[in-house]
């Protein structure tokens, strides 16, 4: 992979009349070069956009409302906060296990978070 200033100066050198096999000389391999230059003309400077879905219920204010409501009531089923909240299962434990860092202990098949 090449570094972004890497990149840039390929580019800038570009701009100023050097060709693909002079700008590779510079510690650069002839066909990294030849991609940036490639990528630059389709779409400029500006990086591409990304593919994949992109992430709407994992927002600042959703994260703050599970840790309100982790510490108003700890044995609360995470089921029941997802329902609530209307988002998936999924969604509310990836919040509270990763970004939240709780983990749980089970105390008679029931969950209970810990900070």
């Amino acid at each position: 992979m090449i570094s972004e200033e890497a990149c840039n100066a390929a580019v800038s050198l570009h701009r100023q009349g050097w060709k693909n096999y002079r700008i590779s000389t510079l510690k650069l391999k002839k066909y990294d070069v030849s991609r940036v230059l490639k990528r630059y003309k389709e779409t400029g400077v500006a990086d591409r956009p990304r593919s994949g879905r992109p992430v709407e219920v994992r927002t600042k204010p959703i994260k703050i409302r599970i840790r309100w409501e982790v510490k108003q009531n700890p044995e609360r089923s995470l089921r029941k906060m997802a329902k609530e909240l209307e988002i998936g299962d999924g969604c509310v434990q990836r919040i509270v296990k990763k970004y939240l860092k709780l983990e749980d202990c089970c105390l008679t098949g029931r969950l209970l978070l810990t900070f």
